[in-house]
C-alpha cells in the first residue's frame, strides 16, 4: 500500500496535473491550427468538439467497471478476521473468451477505420487510470488538488495571452470564477440574460462545483472520477469559448 501511495504521489498525480496544464496551454495553438474563426467552424474544430464528447462518454462507460471497493469495510473485515482468504485465480472460460474477442475486435476496428477515436480511447484509459490511482490511494487533500487542476488548468493560456489581458474586465473579471464559465453562459441564454450581468451566479456556481466535488471525494470514489471528467470537459469547452471570444 505504501508503494502504491508513493507511485500515486510521484507519478500519477504529477502526470495528471501536467496533462491538464498542457491541454489548457494548447487551446490557442489548436484554435489557430484548426483555422476556425468567429464566423464559421472547420472539420478539425468539429472533430475536437465531438472527440471531447466521445471522451466523456467512454470515460463514464468505463468507470462503473473499475474494481473499487469500500475501503473502510475492507479494513474492518481484515481486523476482525485474521485469516486472509487466498486470492482468486483467473479462470479462462467461455465468457472471458467472448469478452476478450469483442474487445480485440473493437480495438482493431478503431485502429483501421477511426484512428482519432482510437486516440480518444487511449486518452480515456490513461485519464481514468490516473484519476483512479489518485482517488484510491491518496487523501482527500490530494484529490481536491486534482479537482482544482481540472477546473482551472484548462484556462492556463489566459494568464499569458496578451489579447485576453487587453480585453475589458467584464470578459475576465477574475480568474477565480472561470470554471463556471460554461454553466453561466448556459443559464444566461436560458433566462435571456448576458452572463456578465449575473456575476453573483458565477460565484454561486463555482461554490456549488467545489462543494459537490468535495462531498463526492469524501463519499463515492467512482462518482468522484466521473465528476472529474465532467468538470474537466466543462473547463475545456469554457476555455475554447473564452478563447474564441477574446479574438473578437
Amino acid at each position: 500500500m505504501a508503494k502504491q501511495k508513493w507511485t500515486a504521489k510521484t507519478v500519477y498525480f504529477p502526470a495528471f496535473v501536467l496533462a491538464c496544464f498542457i491541454v489548457g496551454w494548447m487551446i490557442p495553438t489548436f484554435y489557430d491550427w484548426s483555422g476556425a474563426n468567429q464566423s464559421y467552424s472547420t472539420p478539425a474544430f468539429d472533430q475536437m468538439f465531438w472527440s471531447l464528447l466521445a471522451f466523456g462518454g467512454l470515460a463514464w462507460f468505463v468507470i462503473p467497471w473499475l474494481p473499487f471497493g469500500d475501503t473502510d469495510t475492507d479494513e474492518a473485515l481484515t481486523e476482525e478476521s485474521p485469516r486472509e482468504s487466498p486470492p482468486k485465480r483467473f479462470q479462462f472460460n467461455l465468457r472471458s473468451l467472448l469478452v476478450l474477442t469483442a474487445v480485440v475486435a473493437v480495438l482493431l476496428a478503431l485502429i483501421a477505420n477511426c484512428f482519432a477515436l482510437f486516440g480518444v480511447l487511449i486518452w480515456v484509459v490513461m485519464f481514468v487510470s490516473a484519476v483512479r490511482m489518485i482517488v484510491k490511494h491518496l487523501s482527500w487533500q490530494w484529490q481536491l488538488s486534482a479537482l482544482l487542476a481540472c477546473m482551472y488548468f484548462p484556462y492556463v493560456w489566459a494568464f499569458a495571452s496578451k489579447s485576453v489581458k487587453n480585453q475589458s474586465v467584464e470578459l475576465l473579471f477574475g480568474a477565480i470564477v472561470l470554471p463556471s464559465f460554461v454553466p453561466a453562459m448556459f443559464l444566461g441564454r436560458m433566462f435571456h440574460t448576458r452572463p456578465m450581468e449575473i456575476i453573483w451566479l458565477w460565484c454561486l456556481l463555482l461554490v456549488a462545483e467545489v462543494a459537490i466535488g468535495f462531498w463526492l471525494i469524501r463519499k463515492a470514489p467512482k462518482c468522484t472520477i466521473a465528476y472529474f471528467v465532467l468538470v474537466m470537459l466543462m473547463s475545456i469547452y469554457g476555455s475554447l469559448f473564452l478563447n474564441m471570444g477574446s479574438r473578437i
